[in-house]
């Protein structure tokens, strides 16, 4: 586990809690909405190359992109209000009354802490401090069908694909994300780390307590990654989209399955499923220019996308 990047952990520990892609390093919502593209750095950062919802279809053309066929809509929903998540291997979560706190129980403001550990491997903890918002697109198929038109994939891939190795050249289309104004994460390595946090809350239960509390003070420990709202608008919690890994063109235009199981020809009756909110998405196995990871479906597309890239490159020799 000494090795594991902290990303890594932290994207893998809180795979299962059904919001999508956790990010462990701050994206304001200005830099990622659905309908935004871009890619993560060698260092894991965000890079966003153009947001869809942004532009008119004039403004898009102006910058050489072929507009999408209709406008992209999201739909919102707001006020959402989260409880502590953290990963199943988080078994014991204890708290403390700070000396001049108020009495346990008591329906008023208190000084607590809090401490998390794990009783298997490693684990991590996510606190939001106020609602959470998530936004969605409502048709992702119009943004997937732009992404695919070859003016518009080899412009995405012009902006970056030099940037990354090989292992790491993956184009993302955000589909939905869910945003806060403050937040706090923290990774727990082993059995032995443990994560400190202090918290002026409002409670009578602070192990339940919701989103809607005021969390963090000073002298947490130094586990804890904080981030605030700023002028890159709230943070972005967790994140879906559409992953098009890239690379050398191989004629074979073999596709791995889910899994370990036998790989599978683009077309096929056989359709492709990767789960996107999986911390290896983009790590899956290539062979191929473009490969699309999504939840199922477009795999008899992905024979044509193909081709019309294949087409593109043959008429610029």
């Amino acid at each position: 586990m000494a090795a594991d990047r902290l990303d890594e952990v932290y994207i893998e520990q809180l795979r299962n809690q059904g919001e999508g892609r956790a990010l462990y390093f701050k994206v304001g919502e200005n830099h990622m909405k659905p309908g935004t593209c871009g890619y993560f750095t060698e260092t894991r950062q965000w890079r966003p190359i153009v947001h869809l919802g942004d532009a008119e279809p004039s403004e898009l053309a102006a910058e050489g992109w072929d507009p999408p066929t209709d406008a992209l809509r999201i739909v919102s929903q707001d006020g959402i209000e989260w409880p502590i998540k953290y990963s199943a291997s988080v078994t014991d979560i204890s708290t403390a009354v700070e000396a001049g706190a108020s009495v346990p129980g008591a329906p008023v403001l208190g000084k607590f802490s809090m401490n998390f550990r794990t009783g298997r491997g490693a684990g991590a903890v996510l606190l939001s401090e106020g609602v959470v918002n998530s936004h969605q697109l409502e048709r992702d198929s119009l943004a997937y069908q732009w992404v695919k038109k070859p003016r518009n994939m080899q412009k995405l891939l012009a902006d970056w694909e030099t940037e990354l190795s090989e292992e790491r050249r993956t184009l993302w289309l955000i589909t939905s994300t869910y945003v806060v104004d403050s937040c706090a994460l923290a990774v727990l390595r082993s059995e032995t780390s443990c994560a400190r946090i202090g918290m002026d809350i409002q409670t009578v239960n602070v192990a339940q307590a919701s989103a809607s509390a005021s969390w963090w003070r000073q002298g947490s420990d130094q586990t804890w990654n904080k981030y605030k709202k700023t002028d890159t608008g709230p943070v972005v919690v967790f994140m879906s989209g559409v992953a098009f890994r890239t690379g050398r063109f191989r004629t074979s235009k073999l596709f791995p399955n889910v899994g370990q199981g036998p790989k599978t020809r683009a077309g096929s009756s056989k359709p492709l499923h990767y789960p996107l909110n999986s911390a290896g998405a983009e790590d899956d196995p290539w062979v191929a220019d473009i490969i699309p990871y999504y939840d199922g479906e477009r795999a008899g597309e992905l024979r044509k996308l193909l081709d019309d890239l294949a087409n593109e490159k043959a008429s610029q020799r």
